[in-house]
């Protein structure tokens, strides 16, 4: 507390120097009464009155003085701090202003890297897509350029019709073979079913000369051996495809346009005898010869081909020729038991 500030509590509130013009009288007149009042009439009493007069006046200016003094020092003091304090605080809002500043620009640098990597996949998922396209495009135009594929996607779609099996080179369609469901069904019998002991479905070289010579080995005419050797080619590019499609190299919506009719064609369920027996037939083929991609093909598709199953069972009520069932049945069942007896 400053100086004046305390005199003017102890005064009751009134001012410095009013309080130290009545200080000296005061404290004379503290004495006696009686005494007061002789000395108020004693002639001496002013010029002791005047000395005390003096001494508060002195005292009243020194309290000024230095009243005065420390004001205009804190006064000073407070004029030489506020530069430090504005500059201090001007260097704090600089400060978070550059936080502020790289925090916005971290933010901007990530959303740039997130936009970025975006874009790059994008891109990389269409060229990915296009790569895709390409490849899927390249291998069905080899797969429907094939010679024997095309002439299986003839046989499975029509018949009986004449089909150019052993690739001849002259254009007369009444010189080639025609080819019905029942020699189909025939061809595709296991070779176990043909009394064979020197091979599966090997031609030899007697008596293979001519349309309709038959091999004495494994007992297939010409006809039906280009039969099972084109469904083989055939079957072999499902395999393929099925590989694909169980990598993830290709999607089924990628194989759809290509394979879904011939796929859905195969395993239709028909009412005509004929055709049911070609079904069971082809099914049975393609068990026996362990074609299993092709049958994990099919199930993508909706299509358990299996041996005994759904498809084949079903068909096989259509059959007039029960024994041709039972046939393919017991050569499927010798077939597994074998594989078991090699196994132990």
């Amino acid at each position: 507390m400053k100086p004046a500030a305390m005199i003017s509590k102890l005064f009751h509130g009134r001012p410095a120097s009013e309080a130290a013009l009545t200080y000296a009288p005061v404290c004379y007149a503290a004495g006696p009464r009686k005494d007061r009042n002789a000395d108020a009439m004693h002639p001496r009493f002013k010029l002791r009155q005047r000395p005390s007069m003096l001494c508060s006046l002195a005292f009243t200016w020194a309290l000024c003085f230095f009243t005065c003094a420390s004001s205009a020092n804190g006064a000073e003091t407070a004029k030489e701090a506020s530069p430090f304090a504005q500059r201090e605080y001007d260097l704090k809002v600089k400060e978070f202003q550059l936080k502020q500043t790289e925090h916005v620009l971290s933010l901007l640098g990530v959303g740039g890297t997130a936009f970025a990597l975006v874009f790059g996949f994008f891109q990389y998922r269409k060229a990915d897509q296009w790569k895709r396209a390409e490849f899927i495009a390249k291998e069905m135009k080899e797969f429907f350029e094939n010679a024997d594929v095309q002439n299986v996607l003839l046989m499975i779609d029509w018949a009986p019709r004449r089909i150019n099996l052993f690739h001849e080179k002259e254009n007369d369609p009444k010189k080639y073979p025609r080819i019905t469901r029942d020699l189909q069904v025939s061809a595709l019998e296991p070779h176990t079913l043909r009394v064979s002991d020197q091979g599966s479905d090997g031609q030899t070289d007697q008596e293979s000369e001519g349309i309709g010579a038959v091999d004495r080995t494994s007992k297939f005419s010409m006809e039906e051996t280009r039969i099972r050797d084109s469904y083989d080619r055939f079957l072999d590019h499902l395999e393929r495809f099925a590989s694909y499609l169980e990598s993830g190299l290709v999607s089924k919506a990628e194989l759809d346009p290509y394979l879904r009719y011939w796929i859905d064609d195969i395993a239709e369920l028909t009412q005509n005898p004929t055709d049911a027996a070609w079904t069971c037939a082809l099914l049975a083929y393609i068990q026996f010869y362990d074609f299993t991609k092709v049958q994990l093909l099919f199930a993508k598709y909706g299509h358990p081909i299996e041996v005994p199953g759904p498809v084949f069972d079903e068909q096989g009520k259509k059959v007039q020729d029960e024994n041709l069932v039972t046939k393919l049945c017991e050569a499927l069942r010798r077939k597994k038991e074998s594989e078991g007896r090699k196994r132990t």
